[in-house]
């Protein structure tokens, strides 16, 4: 049995089945990138995706959406980029997990994923990676802290290429390594380098997860309240002194750079999303993730 917190092998590998697809790029806004992992896990086939939001179109629906927040989205669209958007587990409560007024005065976008877990913040400076493990092929997936485990292996060594365990750690700790912290944190010397996120259904599971890279910390505590739980390792820290951000860890690493690394540590072909699965993406996220009733059903 693993203890509280797991040393990670490098030697794992991060997909279990022969032939599994390696996908790279963003489905376009964050909605429809929630759309795409719920299609790729019930199609229940191994498939890895690495991805960074590419824009930013439209606000969810929100009660207090105000003029200056829809003047935000507006701004970034036009402008071709990307901003942040909070997004909440499948059972979250937004009263509970957001600082709503904030997210509303700056127009950050308000989403709901299907997998459990808190809220968390994608964006520019965020590397996000989705992993699914079919049971029949990926057999130590058929618990959820064996999926988080070979998830978590492969999103180690992709760390460890960019220079998070060497940078991170120093004569006088030596022992500093990504660790796996249960459930689904990896962690370095005591603070968040990347935190996962799990869905399962009847012959799949799918693990997915975020990285920060060149975000501010800050952002972190304007925009998301401090967890309802939290893991026994996080002892109170506020969202800027527990996570540690690849970029502080790894001096002078981009966003890019984590991605391509993570890509790396699949050892698969690279390819893209189909037209036809950018299309089913952009469906399912009109009719559920970029509503009001899907967003704000808690």
């Amino acid at each position: 049995m693993p203890g509280p917190s797991d040393r990670l092998s490098a030697g794992q590998t991060g997909t279990c089945a022969r032939g599994a697809r390696l996908l790279i790029g963003s489905a376009g806004e964050v909605a429809c990138d929630l759309a795409l992992d719920e299609i790729l896990l019930d199609r229940g086939e191994a498939v890895a995706r690495v991805w960074t939001p590419a824009r930013r179109g439209r606000l969810s629906a929100c009660p207090c959406v105000s003029t200056r927040s829809q003047e935000c989205v507006r701004q970034h669209a036009q402008a071709g980029e990307a901003a942040l958007a909070a997004v909440l587990g499948v059972a979250s409560k937004a009263r509970d997990e957001l600082r709503a007024e904030a997210c509303e005065a700056d127009g950050v976008e308000i989403l709901r994923r299907q997998s459990g877990g808190a809220a968390v913040l994608v964006g520019p400076g965020v590397a996000c990676f989705t992993i699914v493990f079919p049971y029949a092929s990926c057999p130590a997936a058929g618990t959820i802290g064996g999926a988080y485990r070979l998830a978590a292996s492969t999103v180690a060594r992709a760390l460890d290429a960019v220079g998070v365990p060497a940078c991170a750690c120093c004569r006088t700790h030596a022992d500093r390594r990504v660790e796996l912290q249960p459930p689904g944190d990896l962690a370095c010397g005591g603070r968040k380098v990347a935190g996962m996120a799990q869905a399962r259904r009847r012959l799949a599971a799918m693990v997915h997860g975020v990285i920060p890279v060149e975000i501010d910390p800050g952002d972190l505590d304007r925009y998301l309240a401090h967890p309802p739980d939290e893991p026994a390792y996080r002892a109170g820290r506020p969202h800027g002194g527990f996570v540690a951000a690849v970029s502080e860890l790894a001096d002078g690493c981009t966003t890019p750079r984590v991605l391509d690394a993570l890509a790396e540590a699949f050892h698969l072909p690279r390819s893209s999303p189909s037209a036809d699965e950018l299309a089913e993406a952009g469906r399912l996220a009109a009719r559920k993730y970029g509503t009001r009733e899907w967003t704000f059903r808690r």
